[in-house]
Order: structure tokens, then sequence, then C-alpha cells
């Protein structure tokens, strides 16, 4: 477990997963958010379909959403 007591995210009540629990918590889920809707964005943004572009904004999600899955199990009870 990590070294600080308060975790930044606690069990849900109901349904599966964890919810913030601390400001830190809560910082890193904004942080996440707002970086897919950055990624959102950019991929809104091109005129013409670029595969290539499509593949780099999805494997951001991707990775986004990984890191923010293991930042969360590493605070989380």
């Amino acid at each position: 477990m990590i070294e600080n007591d308060k975790l930044w995210f606690k069990r849900k009540r109901w349904g599966y997963g964890w919810s913030p629990n601390t400001k830190e918590g809560w910082l890193v889920t904004a942080s996440y958010l707002l970086i897919l809707v950055i990624l959102t964005m950019f991929f809104i943004s091109q005129d013409e379909l670029n595969v290539i572009f499509s593949l780099f904004v999805g494997a951001g999600a991707i990775v986004t959403t990984v890191i923010f899955f293991f930042i969360t199990l590493r605070h989380a009870p």
C-alpha cells in the first residue's frame, strides 16, 4: 500500500469501481477527462479522414485510460 494513509479513491457503495475521495483523486480524474476532451477536439478538427491520425488519437486515448486505471489501482483500497 502507499505511504499516505489517505486514499485518493474509495470504493463505490453501488456498482463497480472507485470514486474520487480526496482533492488529488479529483485532480487525477479531471486531468484524465481533460486529456480525453483534447484528444476528441483534435479528432473533430480534422477536415478529412486521416487513418494514421485516427490511430494516434485512439492510441492516445487507450494509453491515457491505462495510465488512469493504474493510478486508481495504486491509490485505492
